[in-house]
């Protein structure tokens, strides 16, 4: 949704409209896949793609892990390239002593390739099940999904395909969690390490950690390590072994700026660049961050509380409820005003009207209560 948000900056009531239109409870699309792989009850042909990285590898392991190790090499095929012909030769192969086989490819099909992927997936064998597993979310490149009265199955391009895929219902993406999602995850992450944890201190090292799984998991083992095993794991832990993450450390020095502390937010900048973050890398944050306030201030101004914002806007609940409570403290054309500076400030390193540091100096000064 926020890609689209530059080609409206002129108009900030176009803009609110805009954002109104795209408020919506959050799905978790891939729960009801889940359930399909634990009643081995998956067949045809499925897109596995989005953001969430640890979910999404969580889910071709247990599909893997239900074909019997003694057979395994014979019956799950993994490639990288796309080729149709030979794709479609793994498909008719018949399963060896089992009752099914699986076929992974991690490229989308393009062209005439993807026109004759789709058109072969009706005719599969039913002991085959294909699974399209791509990292990141997948873009559709512009394509439009089908009038339901066409009758073309041609797919002219990977974005095509995806669009295809999705209008059959085999086309799944993994989203990041809800931050409740996320506290039950770390819980039972916890109970899995023969440890336990508060809720407070999830959220702790939610916050600290970021968002992402794998690293939430990779701290959480240091921290279970840290007190031992069998142990509740600390407050104390997750400071001691848990290095705050780029965007907490941003955020924590926008909140300089919208509280009336610059100069403290500029020794904060200065300590981030020089750790070796890239002030570009740190204007994108804050360019989000300003529009997640843009979003977070309309709702208020709508009378939508605290909570039912955060759930409402989604994303990180930690940098959504900072960005919530940074807002009620601007007017609405301030906040419209600083997320356009951030905005700039790429074009302003492409043509050389500023450098990165000079330009992300100014719009935070200029976003500065």
């Amino acid at each position: 949704m926020l890609a689209v948000i530059p080609a409206l900056w002129h108009n900030y009531s176009t803009l609110a409209a805009y954002l109104n239109k795209q408020w919506k409870d959050i799905d978790m699309k891939y729960n009801d896949f889940f359930k399909l792989i634990n009643t081995g009850t998956l067949t045809g042909a499925y897109l596995l793609h989005g953001s969430e990285e640890y979910v999404k590898d969580s889910a071709l392991k247990q599909i893997i892990d239900r074909f019997e190790p003694s057979t395994r090499s014979m019956n799950v095929a993994d490639i990288h390239e796309f080729d149709v012909e030979a794709l479609i030769d793994l498909c008719e192969t018949m399963p060896f002593f089992s009752d099914s086989r699986l076929v992974v490819c991690r490229r989308l099909p393009d062209g005439d390739g993807a026109a004759r992927i789709i058109e072969y997936i009706g005719e599969m064998p039913s002991t085959t099940l294909l699974i399209f597993f791509i990292r990141g979310k997948c873009d559709t490149g512009g394509a439009k999904p089908r009038a339901k009265s066409s009758s073309s199955k041609k797919s002219a391009s990977s974005g095509q395909f995806v669009l295809d895929l999705e209008a059959m219902g085999r086309c799944v993406e993994f989203t990041g969690l809800s931050n409740q999602d996320l506290l039950k995850w770390v819980k039972k992450t916890a109970a899995e390490l023969n440890s336990s944890i508060e809720p407070n201190v999830s959220q702790r090292l939610i916050n600290l950690a970021g968002t992402d799984l794998s690293v939430i998991n990779n701290e959480l083992m240091k921290a279970a390590d840290y007190v031992g095993r069998g142990n509740p794991i600390t407050a104390e832990a997750i400071e001691s072994c848990v290095s705050p993450n780029i965007e907490y450390r941003v955020f924590d020095m926008a909140d300089y700026f919208s509280s009336g502390h610059p100069a403290d937010g500029f020794k904060a900048l200065d300590r981030i660049i020089k750790d070796g973050e890239d002030p570009l890398g740190i204007a994108r944050y804050l360019e989000s961050r300003y529009k997640v306030m843009l979003q977070a201030k309309l709702m208020i101004e709508g009378g939508i509380n605290r909570s039912d914002a955060i759930r409402r806007i989604g994303g990180s609940a930690y940098a959504t409820g900072k960005a919530f409570d940074a807002a009620k403290r601007y007017p609405l054309p301030a906040i419209f005003k600083a997320a356009k500076a951030f905005s700039d400030i790429f074009y302003m390193n492409v043509t050389g009207t500023a450098g990165a540091r000079e330009a992300l100096e100014a719009a935070l000064a200029a976003a500065a209560i």
